[in-house]
C-alpha cells in the first residue's frame, strides 16, 4: 500500500525507534488521557481528567491540569484523537464559565480505534472497545469491502484476541508515523502483498 501523503502525526504514543520500548513521558501523559477517555461512559472536563492524573502520576493537581491542558491543545486536538464533546454551563463561579459553559471532551472515531491500541487497558476492555468500534457505522475506509472485512477481523478479535490487538496496535502506530492512511489498513489483503 502506499505511504500516506500527509505528515506524521504530533502525538507521542509509541516509541520512535523500534529498537527503544520506552515512550517519552510526554507520550504517557498522552496514552493516559486517551484511556481516561475510553474507560469513561461520558465526555469529561480537563479538571476530572487532571484529578487521576495527579493521581497516577503523582504530581500537584496545578501540574497536572497543564499537562492535560498542554497535551489537549497541542496534540491530542490538533490530531483529532480527542474532540470538543460539547460544553456544561456552570450555575456558580466565574461570570464566563456561567455564560459560555466548561468545555468536555471525548474520543474521535480515529481515537477510540487508537484506545484499543494501547497496552494500559485490560485486554478485555480493549476488546470490547474494538468490537463497539467495528460494529458502528462507516469505520472502514469506502475503497474496501467494508462489510467482509469488518466480519473477518470481528472474527480473528473472537479467536485470536491478542494476535488482533497487536495488529491493530502496529496498524495505529504507522498511521501516526503517517505511512498507512487508516489504521485499519494493514488488514487489507494488498497491504500484505
Amino acid at each position: 500500500m502506499q505511504a500516506a501523503s500527509k505528515k506524521p502525526y504530533k502525538s507521542k504514543l509509541f516509541p520512535k525507534n523500534k529498537n527503544e520500548n520506552k515512550v517519552p513521558i510526554r507520550g504517557l501523559y498522552q496514552r493516559y488521557i486517551i484511556s481516561l477517555l475510553a474507560l469513561n461512559i461520558s465526555s469529561m472536563t480537563k479538571r476530572a481528567l487532571a484529578k487521576p492524573l495527579a493521581k497516577e502520576f503523582g504530581v500537584s493537581m496545578r501540574s497536572a491540569y497543564e499537562h492535560v491542558m498542554k497535551e489537549l491543545e497541542e496534540c491530542l486536538i490538533p490530531d483529532g484523537i480527542v474532540e470538543l464533546a460539547d460544553t456544561v454551563l456552570s450555575v456558580r463561579g466565574p461570570r464566563i464559565y456561567q455564560t459560555r459553559g466548561i468545555s468536555c471532551y471525548c474520543l474521535s472515531t480515529i481515537g477510540i480505534l487508537i484506545a484499543a491500541a494501547l497496552d494500559e487497558i485490560d485486554i478485555d476492555e480493549r476488546k470490547r472497545i474494538l468490537q463497539r468500534f467495528l460494529e458502528s457505522e462507516n469505520v472502514l475506509p469506502q475503497s474496501s469491502s467494508e462489510h467482509s472485512i469488518k466480519e473477518e477481523i470481528l472474527d480473528h478479535l473472537q479467536e485470536y484476541p491478542q494476535f488482533t490487538l497487536e495488529l491493530v496496535e502496529k496498524g495505529v502506530s504507522q498511521f501516526l508515523e503517517g505511512r498507512l492512511n487508516h489504521p485499519l489498513n494493514i488488514f487489507l489483503p494488498r497491504y500484505h502483498n
